[in-house]
Parts: structure tokens; sequence; C-alpha cells
């Protein structure tokens, strides 16, 4: 059911997504809290915005496995971006 929200088109928003793990990725650090500096600022400024954007990170777990196998995501952070 989600995927219908996430991945299939036409829809009334934009989802930006970060795929990362929990411990042991400075990389993933640094990515994340860029990502907190980008949310605060387009929030900040609606008058900029021309349809919602939600903003989420999905980090990996045995869990959510299935969702990173199905991007054929190898490493991380990653990014994506459903315009």
């Amino acid at each position: 059911m989600t995927r219908e929200f996430v991945l299939e088109n036409p829809r009334p928003y934009d989802i930006v997504v970060v795929y990362s793990v929990t411990a042991h990725c400075d990389l993933c650090e640094d990515v994340r809290s860029e990502m907190e500096f980008a949310v605060y600022s387009f929030v900040n400024q609606p008058e900029k915005q021309t349809r919602p954007c939600f903003f989420g990170v999905l980090y990996h777990s045995k869990e959510m496995s299935p969702v990173f196998q199905y991007h054929g995501f190898t490493t991380v952070p990653y990014i994506t971006a459903s315009l």
C-alpha cells in the first residue's frame, strides 16, 4: 500500500527520502544533518512552495531490508526525490 503513495504518479505532492543506517556511518550523519537544514529551509519559506513536499529518513533494519533491496541500494546514504 505504501508504494502507491510514494512511487505511483500522478500525485499532488513530492517526497524526498534519505535511506540510511543508524550507526557507524559518519557520511550518513552528515547527510542527515544537511537534510534537517533543507527541511527547515523549506518549511520556513512557504511562499516559494508550489505544492506539498514530505521528507523522511528510512533506516536499514531487518524489516526494511526488502525496501532497500527493491530499489537496489547496496550502499548508503542514498537520497531519492519523487517529484
